[in-house]
């Protein structure tokens, strides 16, 4: 069994566990004992929506029911599996939620993927952590939104991500079952076109470790409110925010700022779609001259 000395300094030490499958991956040793790069790229296969909602910087918490050692860089791969357009639809809503939570109702919804294509490699993230459901639950300074995350996972351990990025080109190759080894060169033509895409930056060793004082959930849901009427809404989506009957002034002025915010979105991700056309054309003219 593999001591949890990497798990933020000497000092701290995570308290033992049981595993409820009886078994650990230790995932080729820690991150700390490998590069970042090269040998020690390791990967995840996920199914759709959730690969590249994980790599979209929105995903935050995997759940998984085994342990794991592994610490650092972890490639994230779309499973075989087409997702359903209910998926979708029902994904996107949940994380619209988180997203609210973080910034408020007036911060509209986050940047979703115009695609989720599978069996295919589509970015990477960075395992800060892997903690029992049980630790998770006790860190009293996480964000509604993070906590939200945690409850929607059914299984016994977390993987906490942060750092993520996701390919302009996703390409095709097969996945393995839990975690597995990512060659070489896959990694090192994949880690070309990554793009940071951390819509939701955490800190969770700073929640773990007790650097971030615990929050006060009632000030947070008054805040979370307060910002939902004056952009248009509240936790029922209702555009009179109290209840009273009446809408307030900075209404229609939010949602147009949504607006313009949400069609500036759009013409980014219009652009990079040309963007991972034009490279795809490029490297096959590529091939064909070779």
């Amino acid at each position: 069994m593999a001591s949890g000395s990497g798990r933020g300094g000497g000092s701290h030490q995570p308290p033992k566990r049981p595993l409820p499958t009886g078994e650990r991956v230790r995932s080729f040793g820690h991150a700390a004992n490998a590069p970042r790069g090269g040998p020690g790229d390791v990967c995840m296969t996920l199914h759709q929506p959730l690969a590249s909602m994980m790599v979209f910087g929105l995903k935050r918490v995997e759940g998984r029911g085994w342990d794991s050692d592994w610490r650092g860089r972890l490639w994230i791969h779309a499973a075989s599996l087409e997702p359903s357009p209910d998926d979708v639809a029902k994904y996107e809503a949940f994380y619209t939620e988180v997203f609210q939570l973080e910034f408020g109702r007036g911060a509209g919804k986050p940047q979703f993927p115009l695609h989720y294509p599978t069996s295919c490699l589509v970015g990477c993230v960075h395992v800060v952590d892997v903690v029992a459901r049980e630790t998770f639950e006790t860190w009293g300074s996480l964000p509604t939104s993070a906590k939200l995350e945690g409850d929607s996972n059914g299984s016994g351990f977390y993987f906490l991500c942060q750092e993520q990025k996701r390919m302009v080109l996703p390409f095709q190759m097969s996945g393995q079952h839990k975690l597995w080894k990512l060659d070489r060169k896959d990694a090192e033509r994949a880690a070309k076109q990554l793009r940071a895409c951390e819509q939701m930056p955490i800190d969770f060793q700073g929640h773990r470790d007790g650097r971030i004082p615990p929050r006060d959930a009632e000030v947070e849901d008054s805040a979370y409110n307060i910002r939902g009427r004056n952009g248009g809404g509240n936790r029922d989506g209702n555009r009179d925010g109290d209840g009273d009957g009446f809408s307030y002034a900075g209404d229609d002025a939010a949602e147009e700022e949504e607006a313009t915010v949400a069609a500036a979105s759009r013409a980014s991700l219009a652009a990079e779609e040309e963007e991972q056309v034009a490279l795809a054309l490029a490297i096959s003219l590529s091939m064909l001259d070779d």
